[in-house]
């Protein structure tokens, strides 16, 4: 898999190993939190409380913002070698990365940007 052509004739950088199955293990538990969470409002709280509905575009954007690190992280692993997301500090620090790569670049991601 790492002799892979990606797209533009570019190899792809995504390797297995313990830090990027550790990165989407987090993404679907994100995402099933996300999902629960969304599930329990729709059924249970929306009844009883229908101005909980204005709180669901604040929790996916906290859902949207919790996933993009991880996901910068499997697609720019050579960028963030000897990190495990998995850690807060390291959390963090991908989270910061990928941001600052980010709002330089008009809110694109590239590989030189990293």
């Amino acid at each position: 898999m790492a002799n892979d052509i990606g797209l533009l004739g570019r190899p792809t950088k995504f390797r297995w190993n313990v830090q990027s199955a550790t990165a989407i293990v987090m993404i679907v538990m994100f995402s099933a939190v996300y999902y629960h969470f969304i599930l329990n409002l729709h059924l249970n709280e929306l009844a009883a409380h229908p101005a909980v509905i204005m709180a669901m575009p604040p929790l996916t954007i906290l859902w949207g913002l919790s996933i993009f690190p991880l996901l910068v992280f499997l697609s720019f692993q050579d960028d963030f070698r000897n990190v495990n997301p998995l850690l807060p500090s390291n959390y963090r620090d991908i989270f910061i990365k990928s941001m600052k790569a980010m709002q330089s670049n008009g809110f694109k991601i590239r590989e030189k940007d990293m």
